[in-house]
């Protein structure tokens, strides 16, 4: 996928992020991949939000699509401390 913008069109609060204690970052805005399809579509729609300057995903193993997420991630070739991905477990999920 080519995409028009790049990392210096993104708006300023686009790119505003919660500082922690411990030295770490979270972006204020990300992209939440709830009910998007397994597969391309969630691949597509993350690698087009990486390409556009996100750098927070959120996802949940009961949407099936963590996989695709970290494809895209993958595929990205941005460095892996550049990006926060949060995901969530159901209830038996805990191991």
């Amino acid at each position: 996928l080519k995409f028009a913008h790049q990392m210096d069109s993104v708006p300023s609060s686009a790119k505003a992020s919660f500082h922690f204690r411990d030295g770490f970052s979270m972006p204020v805005v990300g992209l939440g991949v709830y009910r998007m399809k397994p597969g391309i579509e969630t691949q597509d729609a993350v690698s087009c939000a990486l390409e556009c300057g996100y750098r927070m995903v959120d996802t949940a193993a009961v949407y099936n699509n963590e996989a695709d997420v970290g494809e895209a991630v993958r595929k990205s070739q941005l460095q892996r401390n550049d990006i926060f991905i949060t995901t969530k477990l159901w209830h038996d999920g805990f191991g």
